[in-house]
């Protein structure tokens, strides 16, 4: 295998003599780690590209190579170059179903390089930027121009147009204007005054909202006040966003006072009552509606606040100079209303933009091409129209609606994956009260349906009614009737089962979800709740264990005892009980578990948030910090047995906090210390007490189970010295930012520089124009590691960390013209770079690959070298039995020690541990900080020694 194929795709920094290339897994993991970071999709269009280089298949692909890297193209961005060209012909042959064009691939390889697409989206951006306004066929005509390529060349076309699409997302630099035009946002609305009228609510609250009078701000999110404290951009719902400030930062204003609001270049923001209230400008009116009906002739749909500032100021850029009247008085003066981020002149126009959302909604659930889309979006209009909606809004509909569309709206509903989504629309997409839609389709159908699954369906409607009313005796009894005249309605039989769940009925729980057609949703229903049918045992004597697992004799536990389990075997089945609540009967709980998921992410992939919401913490964080479990006793907690209401209301009652391990019981339970109260807590406890040792810190919530205490919902790990900061975040109660403090306990630790900088792997490739210039440069800033004054060197720059400690902080050689940089930080490659550029004329950088240096990346280079090269481990470096070697790093250990006790440590909220030492309020957290060093010391390797500490510290 040639070996300058190999360096090329998997780099020179591990041994490739005895590595198959071959085996397609082993390539695979080297590429990913030749380009870490990378998504499976770009890994799989680079594999590809290293099998054509390897195999020779074309041989064209291995000259474009030698080619591309002859003009000082490094070899990622050539490596990518080819991935372009190669899915650009592979889409060609996809779309005309031709098999694989490979005189297109080598015409394709001919053409190359292609611009980059930082090139491409940075020549976008400029030519946007130089001609605000500029029409998209003058900005088409500008970017091709410059990038020096033809509009006909499909890959660069795509490339431009994928750009663009970007650069124009709603929270992208660019935004387009409805006459074609496009505009950069950031420099349109720099130094603009908005203003808004401050309510009594968000003055309290400490928020502004920023939807509608501060639109021409909502690209901005890295805020601050002049002070520096930062202000936190959020957004409550769909088409809401308000700006959250340090506490008190309101406090100077008065309720309902004009705030005059500005930001300047640095992100800062500046607010300032208005002392007169601005009048509304007749012509700045006039010319809004003006924008308006621009903005709403085409599409018809309402238009948002942003759009109406872009517009206005593309047409005057002094709009908004000085304080007018806020943008919602404006509207409101040219006749429109508001609502949330967007304005409209006419009910129907609000009534299209809302069938737009459920048309993307129902394609997002039933895909693009079912013809059931249509169907219940005019099944969803006729429910606006029943549900007391002007019929003017609703041109679709023939009003008044009669007997024939009602049964077409059933016969739609007959289906029922579209009746479940019709259902959810309703209930979760309502902007008409949900109530008044159900009334009139109940008084709608019944007079029209007369077969069993018409009827089915018209008391399930009527059963959800009855729901929203809190009036669950007649919801259930509808379902029953339900039942029986349609036995096949899944909706109906799982909303059953889940009444006879709550109620405590695990028999006729199980035999209805075994009814529905098999599912993983309905098995797993049925697995859970299944443990608790009671079944009379007769394979058991009085004095064995009972079968339940409580441990009890089967005469003291389940012998002859009919009805529900002991109350504390209960405490799963309640807590399922709860999370049931949010999968079928809480409107609006679906968006707050997307929000506490997404945080608990370690990223943002298909994969890694099913991980995330496969953890327990965040529906336990759902259901306690968000309110949801309260929301479940007041919507559900009629159906409890009664013993479990009593239950339910106690846990009510306890926070979460955080407990330090006194005392475990291996496989029966724990005793635990509630950091804030002091508490002490036993715990029944089976799996976590086989996992946890004495002196550990976790974050948990201990809940009366009847007869003691018992673990729900996540329980998790808490390292010593954070435990103050996670009680005051769980003293807020934001479950979002639990979530995210849980996430970070899941991503791999970053490193850092002995300077506190992220480690990233940097290494730079700088083209100079007098290599004689650049080696007395070097000579003069760095110092002279290898090499000789006449030849080709090497240069380190050292830096005295300590007195007595000089670290390592970039490596440079000067071969030829170029000089190479090594260093482990950004921060000291730019630094480096800034040099060079300073001193030299005619600099071009020709490689700058950046690498973030985490712990999962080192340990699949580990994995990877040890699984091909075990011949490695423990070669080189120094003998540390050396009786000379030893004192030397014996004497180092103890200086480090020394120093440690002196340093700044962030588990101690930054203060030095002879600092907490001398602290009585921080004492303890030091001591748990010295009794976790205590348990991961190992005496045979050469880390801090915790008594010596101790020693140290007077402890």
């Amino acid at each position: 295998m040639d070996p300058d194929r190999l360096h090329f795709l998997f780099g020179n920094d591990i041994d490739l003599a005895t590595f198959d290339v071959a085996d397609p897994d082993v390539r695979a993991l080297l590429l990913e780690r030749s380009f870490p970071g990378s998504s499976g999709a770009e890994l799989a269009g680079r594999q590809v590209v290293a099998a054509m280089i390897l195999d020779d298949r074309p041989p064209e692909v291995w000259q474009t190579v030698l080619r591309l890297v002859g003009l000082g193209i490094g070899r990622h961005e050539v490596i990518d170059q080819i991935v372009m060209a190669f899915a650009a012909v592979l889409r060609d042959s996809v779309s005309e179903e031709a098999p694989w064009d490979r005189a297109g691939m080598v015409e394709a390889l001919d053409r190359l390089p292609f611009p980059s697409a930082r090139t491409i989206a940075d020549t976008i951006v400029g030519a946007v930027r130089e001609r605000q306004g500029i029409t998209a066929d003058d900005l088409d005509e500008l970017v091709f121009e410059r990038l020096g390529t033809s509009p006909d060349d499909k890959v660069v076309r795509e490339l431009v147009d994928r750009l663009t699409d970007d650069l124009v997302d709603e929270f992208g630099p660019l935004a387009w204007l409805v006459d074609d035009r496009t505009v950069h946002v950031g420099d349109l609305t720099e130094g603009i005054v908005l203003t808004h009228a401050l309510t009594e609510v968000e003055r309290d609250l400490g928020i502004v909202t920023v939807s509608f009078d501060l639109a021409g701000f909502r690209r901005r999110d890295d805020l601050s006040l002049a002070g520096g404290e930062e202000i936190e951009v959020f957004s409550a719902e769909p088409g809401h966003l308000a700006w959250k400030g340090p506490d008190g930062w309101l406090d100077g204003f008065e309720a309902d006072a004009v705030l005059a609001v500005r930001i300047d270049d640095g992100g800062i923001v500046s607010l300032d009552a208005v002392a007169d209230t601005p009048v509304v400008d007749r012509a700045l009116v006039d010319r809004l509606r003006a924008v308006y009906d621009l903005e709403e002739g085409e599409p018809g749909l309402p238009v948002a606040g942003e759009d109406l500032v872009l517009e206005l100021l593309a047409g005057d850029r002094t709009t908004f100079d000085v304080p007018t009247a806020p943008l919602s008085v404006l509207a409101e003066a040219a006749g429109l209303e508001v609502r949330r981020h967007e304005v409209a002149h006419d009910p129907a126009v609000w009534h299209r933009g809302r069938s737009i959302g459920r048309m993307i909604r129902l394609h997002g659930a039933l895909g693009w091409d079912d013809d059931r889309v249509l169907e219940l979006v005019h099944a969803l209009d006729v429910a606006d129209v029943l549900g007391g909606e002007d019929p003017a809004a609703v041109p679709e509909v023939d009003h008044p609606v009669d007997g024939s569309a009602t049964r077409a709206v059933l016969a739609v509903l007959r289906d029922q994956a579209a009746l479940g989504l019709f259902l959810d629309e309703l209930l979760e997409h309502s902007e008409i009260d949900p109530e008044d839609r159900l009334e009139g389709l109940i008084a709608a159908f019944r007079p029209v349906a007369t077969r069993s699954w018409e009827v089915g369906i018209v008391h399930l409607v009527a059963a959800l009614l009855a729901e929203l009313r809190s009036d669950l005796a007649s919801a259930e009894s509808e379902l029953e009737r339900a039942h029986r005249a349609d036995d096949s309605l899944s909706l109906v039989t799982d909303r059953l089962a889940w009444y006879a769940s709550d109620r405590g009925d695990a028999a006729r729980a199980v035999r209805l979800w075994r009814e529905l057609p098999r599912s993983e949703a309905a098995q797993r229903d049925a697995a859970e709740v299944e443990s608790f049918v009671i079944r009379e045992r007769t394979d058991l004597g009085r004095n064995d264990p009972c079968w339940c697992g409580s441990g009890r004799k089967f005469k003291q536990c389940h012998l002859g005892r009919a009805g529900l389990p002991p109350l504390p075997e209960r405490v799963g089945w309640l807590c399922r009980k709860s999370v049931a609540y949010l999968e079928r009967g809480a409107a609006g709980a679906h968006e707050d578990v997307m929000d506490v998921t997404a945080a608990r992410a370690t990223g943002t992939d298909d994969d890694e948030l099913h991980e995330a919401f496969e953890d327990p913490i965040v529906l336990d964080l759902v259901l306690t910090e968000g309110g949801w479990f309260r929301r479940f006793l007041h919507a559900r907690g009629a159906l409890l047995p009664e013993d479990e209401q009593l239950l339910a209301a106690s846990w009510t009652l306890v926070d979460r906090s955080v407990f330090e391990v006194l005392d475990v019981r291996p496989g029966r339970g724990v005793d635990v210390r509630d950091l804030r109260t002091g508490d002490t807590v036993a715990v029944r406890e089976r799996t976590f007490s086989r996992e946890t040792r004495t002196g550990d810190l976790i974050c948990a919530r201990p809940v009366p189970d009847g007869e003691g205490h018992q673990f729900i919902g996540g329980v998790f790990t808490v390292a010593p010295g954070y435990e103050q900061t996670l009680l005051d975040l769980l003293d807020d109660g934001d479950p979002v930012e639990i979530a995210r403090w849980v996430a970070a306990l899941h991503r791999p630790p970053v490193l850092h520089t002995r300077e506190g900088e992220p480690m990233v792997e940097c290494t730079l490739e700088v083209e100079v124009g007098d290599p004689v210039a650049a080696r007395r440069v070097l000579d003069a800033t760095y110092r002279r590691d290898d090499g000789d004054a006449d030849g080709d060197g090497e240069w380190v720059e050292l830096f005295a960390l300590h007195e007595d400690e000089d670290i390592l902080r970039a490596r440079l050689r000067l071969e030829g013209p170029v000089i190479t940089v090594t260093t482990s930080s950004e921060a000291r490659a730019d630094r480096v770079l800034d040099t060079v550029r300073s001193a030299l004329a005619d600099v071009r950088v020709v490689r700058d690959e950046r690498t973030p240096m985490d712990l999962a990346t080192m340990a699949r280079r580990y994995e990877v070298e040890q699984a091909l090269f075990p011949d490695r481990a423990g070669a080189g470096g120094v003998d540390p039995d050396d009786p000379e070697v030893a004192r030397v790093l014996e004497a180092q250990r103890a200086r480090y020690e020394e120093r440690w006790c002196d340093e700044s440590v962030p588990a101690l909220h930054g203060l030095t541990p002879r600092q907490a030492a001398e602290d009585p309020s921080r004492r303890e957290e030091l001591l748990r900080l010295l009794a976790d060093f205590d348990r991961s010391y190992e005496p045979d390797r050469r880390g801090m020694r915790p008594d010596r500490l101790r020693e140290l510290l007077g402890l």
